[in-house]
């Protein structure tokens, strides 16, 4: 999404991951299948950031989203000390992937 910080973005895949857990796909039966998704976010941080590191990123925090337990949304810094300790963390006080744990 450009233009959008990485917080922002976060907020975006959060409310996707709550539409997708409150709908339902009915099978031939009319059992309500559910489902489940999980979201890796990232943002460029300094402009020698690319699209591939950006993907990179993305996907390492969606692998540790789904590592996390699933059905969750998982923030990755590409350049954690430019960008901060505070964004690097999801509720729960998890660091997200790519960042170190802090006290904070």
């Amino acid at each position: 999404m450009p233009e959008t910080d990485l917080e922002a973005a976060a907020e975006v895949a959060e409310r996707l991951r709550l539409v997708a857990a409150d709908a339902s796909v009915p099978e031939e039966s009319g059992r309500p299948v559910r489902f489940t998704v999980s979201i890796g976010v990232s943002a460029m941080v300094s402009d020698g950031d690319d699209i591939g590191t950006l993907l990179n990123a993305a996907d390492r925090a969606l692998y540790a989203a789904k590592n996390a337990g699933r059905n969750r949304v998982q923030v990755g810094a590409l350049s954690v000390p430019a960008f901060g300790q505070a964004r690097c963390r999801l509720s729960g006080g998890r660091p997200a992937a790519g960042c170190r744990a802090s006290g904070a």
